[in-house]
């Protein structure tokens, strides 16, 4: 979606990827991606995390409890990462 709206394009180029081609950006977004990363998320926080919230709490305090905490998780990686993403500019003191 955010590829479609020509004012945010430049916020997808990343240096980690650039150069690359069709077959390592396929590799890289259909295959290394969902099996290396979100799919150990996904069984941990909707899973795992999910059904523990459940046992002692309401759905929509389950959800939200193990939803937060899935942020959280991204938080550091993606600011680690933010020099090598045009979005990194957005933050306060970015390049």
């Amino acid at each position: 979606m955010g590829l479609a709206v020509p004012g945010t394009r430049r916020f997808f180029a990343d240096a980690r990827v650039a150069g690359g081609g069709r077959g390592e950006v396929l590799h890289q977004t259909m295959g290394r991606i969902p099996r290396g990363t979100a799919l150990g998320e996904e069984a941990m926080f909707r899973g795992a995390l999910l059904g523990l919230f459940l046992r002692r709490h309401t759905r929509p305090t389950a959800v939200l409890a193990s939803s937060t905490r899935f942020g959280l998780w991204h938080v550091l990686p993606t600011l680690d990462t933010l020099d090598a993403n045009p979005a990194g500019v957005l933050r306060p003191g970015g390049r």
